[in-house]
């Protein structure tokens, strides 16, 4: 998967340098919403998982024509936190995923001001997990290179002020998250 995000970074590279030779446009967007962690297997009676925190991310992108756009950013998906009792003992933890990631992103329009779109690319993300019990305390973490994908709608509000909501998706994570946006063109 490694292999596949240096190859879809240097593809980026060598687009995006074409593309800084069209008559394009640029834009910077900024999201925030909400993720929502999966969480695999049964949860034990005492245990509580909170599965939902606030995401959000900022990007910016590059408009090689109307219909398709290559954008690169940063994004934080919030964390699950998890406490309760467990054979008698007390405990709590939580875990946490945040990264940046590079895009692909067709649209498609619908009406004057709406469009329709979506989004594949990689992402190289950052986990944590930390957990205590009494006084014992374990933590990981681990980075990887993802795949990431999402849907959304965009209604331009003005000619360079882009509203959008968006569904994402991190493919190994298992976290997704749904997310209001605003674009701003130059």
């Amino acid at each position: 998967m490694k292999k596949s995000i240096v190859v879809l970074g240097l593809l980026v590279t060598v687009v995006s340098t074409q593309a800084m030779a069209q008559d394009g446009t640029s834009y910077l967007s900024a999201t925030v919403g909400q993720s929502n962690f999966k969480v695999d297997g049964d949860v034990p009676p005492g245990v509580n998982v909170d599965k939902k925190d606030t995401s959000f991310g900022i990007a910016f992108g590059y408009n090689i024509n109307k219909i398709v756009a290559l954008e690169a950013g940063y994004f934080n998906m919030g964390k699950f936190k998890v406490n309760g009792t467990y054979f008698g003992f007390p405990f709590a933890g939580d875990g946490k995923a945040q990264g940046v990631q590079v895009s692909a992103v067709v649209s498609a329009p619908v009406a004057d001001a709406f469009t329709i779109y979506g989004r594949l690319g990689g992402a190289y993300t950052d986990r944590k997990a930390s957990a205590c019990s009494g006084t014992f305390c374990s933590s990981d973490s681990d980075k990887k290179a993802e795949l990431l994908y999402g849907i959304g709608a965009g209604f331009a509000f003005a000619k360079n002020i882009t509203g959008t909501i968006e569904y994402q998706k991190l493919n190994d994570t298992d976290v997704s998250s749904i997310n209001l946006g605003v674009r701003f063109g130059f």
